[in-house]
């Protein structure tokens, strides 16, 4: 029997539809704020935060973070200016391809509102965000997934409120570590409610008293956890809320969680489980 090529190829298909997809953009979309496609620390961060992380270490992030939860951590970081024309730059992308009748690739199907910055040329800029300022200070807040640091990410906007989508269901990234950062606009509600780290095998299990966490988004202000940490929206019950987000990921981490069969270190059932195991056995 000959070997099926159908998978292959339509993940080439999918492949080559999306880079010719992503060329229309680059080659059609007029920029409103070109200033904010290549970082600017001076002009992206509020001071506090440019002074905390040069150069990082646990001392300084101290400085300025505050852990809400356990693994949750919780600091100013964007200047209002900035956020505002992020905020406008996605109005200006959405409107153009609604007027070039270009239906957006959103982020995911809990994201029916997002956009996707690397479609619309922000890859260098959240590269540079992610290697210069995210990933160093990971490594010293998430020495367990981190591996030898973050190498790649997912990053997008995404609103709540008005006609766009109200809230999410509980879930897990597909990150080692996420930002959230809030952009602002006037809104009521629109918390994100935390459940506890777990691994796949564990994510449906009961959140605990000690793991819930409710947190309330602040304009410029970033959240910083698990990937692996279970949340959800609440819905934003007045105004529009608009969030910088980005997954990301550790392909050091990935390769050497494949092989681990049980028992990972920084699922919270499987340490329990893992705790359990070495207690002595009554008879």
């Amino acid at each position: 029997m000959a070997p099926n090529h159908q998978q292959p190829l339509d993940i080439y298909e999918q492949i080559q539809k999306h880079r010719q997809y992503k060329q229309r953009i680059l080659s059609s979309y007029q920029r409103l704020h070109r200033e904010i496609y290549t970082l600017d620390p001076a002009s992206f961060f509020v001071p506090s935060f440019l002074k905390a992380v040069t150069p990082v270490s646990e001392e300084n992030l101290k400085s300025i973070m505050v852990e809400a939860a356990p693994g949750i951590y919780t600091f100013q970081m964007l200047q209002p200016k900035f956020c505002q024309m992020l905020r406008e730059e996605v109005f200006c992308m959405e409107k153009w391809a609604y007027d070039s009748k270009l239906p957006l690739t959103r982020p995911s199907m809990m994201h029916e509102s997002g956009v996707l910055l690397d479609d619309f040329g922000f890859g260098s800029m959240l590269q540079k965000l992610l290697q210069d300022f995210i990933s160093p200070i990971s490594e010293v807040l998430f020495p367990e997934v981190c591996g030898s640091g973050l190498d790649s990410y997912y990053g997008y906007v995404v609103e709540y409120g008005g006609i766009k989508q109200t809230g999410g269901e509980v879930h897990m990234d597909d990150s080692e570590v996420t930002l959230n950062v809030c952009l602002g606009q006037q809104f009521s509600g629109g918390e994100l409610l935390f459940g506890g780290v777990r691994c796949f095998n564990h994510v449906r299990s009961q959140i605990g008293k000690e793991e819930r966490y409710v947190y309330p988004h602040v304009p410029g202000q970033a959240v910083l956890h698990h990937g692996c940490n279970r949340h959800g929206a609440y819905a934003v019950t007045d105004g529009i809320r608009s969030n910088l987000i980005m997954w990301c990921r550790s392909s050091s981490f990935r390769a050497a969680n494949r092989s681990r069969k049980e028992f990972p270190s920084w699922c919270g059932i499987c340490r329990v489980n893992r705790r359990d195991s070495k207690l002595p056995k009554l008879n």
